[in-house]
C-alpha cells in the first residue's frame, strides 16, 4: 500500500505540473492568426484495468550458469534455506491489475487531432492461489539452481533465491489521437497511438523502457465543455530484459561467486479498458 501511495503522489504531481505548463503564451500566439479557434486545452482522468500477458520468463545469476528455476513448495513450514523444500519449474502467475489509474493533459483541434502528454500506473501482483497457503507465501520464492540433484532438488549450498513482490509501471506516453467522425458530433469513435517510457519496479529494482501503446475507443459529449470517453487499449514494452537484481542467499554457497546478482527476461504486455472524462477549454 505504501508503495502504491507513492506512486499515486507522483503522479499526481507530475499532472499538477503539467497543468502549469505556461499555455497563455501558446493560446495569445494562436490568437494572432486566423486559427484562433482551433485549438483547445483540455484535462482528462481515467480507471484503467489491466490484464498482464507476461510471457516467456527466466533468470539466471549474472555470471554463473543456472541449471534450473526451481518454485518453492507449499506449506507454512517451508523455507529457503532448506534445499530440499525447492522442487518443480517455477513459472510465474500476475493478477489482473484493478488499481489502474491514469490522467492527462492535450490539445484537440476541430479537425479531430489530439496530442496529448499522458502518466498513468498498473500495479500487477503475484497470484496468491490455494497452492500458496502459509505465510510467508511461498510462491513468491524460487531457487536458481546452479545444479540439480537426482530427485530434482537443487544441490545442497549450490543455489540462490529470488523473491517475486509483482510487477507495478508508472507509464509517461505521448499520444497522438484522431476522431474519425466530427468533433461537432455527441458521439464519435476514435483512436489513439503512443510512445514512451515506462518506470518498471520489478524484484525490487527500478528498470526504465521504452513502450508503446494503441487506444480504439467511443467519446460521448455530454456537455459542451465535458466528455465521457470508454476505451480498450494494447501496452507493451519493447526491452524484455532485467538486469542487476537482487538475490538472497539463505546457504553458504560452496562454490565461487558467493557474491552475485541476476538478470531476468519477461515480455511484458498487458491490455484492458479505460473509462474517464475529459474537460475541454476554451484556448
Amino acid at each position: 500500500m505504501g508503495k502504491f501511495m507513492n506512486y499515486k503522489n507522483t503522479l499526481l504531481g507530475i499532472m499538477l505540473a503539467l497543468s502549469l505548463l505556461p499555455t497563455k503564451s501558446f493560446s495569445e500566439s494562436i490568437s494572432n492568426n486566423d486559427n484562433s479557434q482551433n485549438f483547445k486545452l483540455y484535462i482528462s482522468g481515467q480507471y484503467k484495468p489491466g490484464v498482464p500477458r507476461f510471457n516467456n520468463f527466466s533468470a539466471k545469476e549474472t555470471n554463473v550458469k543456472t541449471q534450473k528455476l526451481l518454485g518453492l513448495l507449499s506449506g507454512t513450514s517451508r523455507k529457503i534455506d532448506k534445499y530440499k523444500d525447492f522442487s518443480n519449474t517455477y513459472i510465474p502467475d500476475f493478477q489482473d491489475s484493478s488499481t489502474g489509474f491514469g490522467a492527462a493533459v492535450g490539445y484537440m483541434s476541430y479537425k479531430g487531432i489530439r496530442f496529448e502528454l499522458e502518466s498513468s500506473y498498473e500495479e500487477f501482483q503475484v497470484n496468491i492461489h490455494d497452492n500458496c497457503e502459509g505465510t510467508t507465501e511461498p510462491c513468491r520464492y524460487f531457487a536458481l539452481a546452479r545444479s540439480v540433484g537426482r530427485r530434482g532438488w537443487p544441490e545442497q549450498n549450490n543455489y540462490t533465491v529470488m523473491k517475486n513482490t509483482g510487477l507495478s509501471m508508472t507509464s509517461v506516453m505521448f499520444n497522438g489521437c484522431y476522431n474519425i467522425l466530427s468533433n461537432k458530433l455527441e458521439i464519435s469513435p476514435y483512436v489513439c497511438i503512443g510512445i514512451g517510457g515506462d518506470f518498471i519496479d520489478f524484484f525490487d529494482a527500478t528498470h526504465i523502457k521504452l513502450a508503446y501503446q494503441g487506444k480504439l475507443g467511443i467519446s460521448y459529449s455530454l456537455l459542451p465543455d465535458v466528455t465521457l470517453f470508454v476505451d480498450g487499449y494494447y501496452h507493451r514494452i519493447v526491452n524484455n530484459q532485467f538486469k542487476n537484481l537482487n538475490v538472497l542467499q539463505p546457504v553458504q554457497l560452496k562454490y565461487e561467486p558467493k557474491i552475485t546478482s541476476a538478470v531476468a527476461t519477461m515480455d511484458v504486455t498487458y491490455f484492458g479498458g479505460e473509462v474517464g472524462i475529459r474537460f475541454i477549454f476554451n484556448s
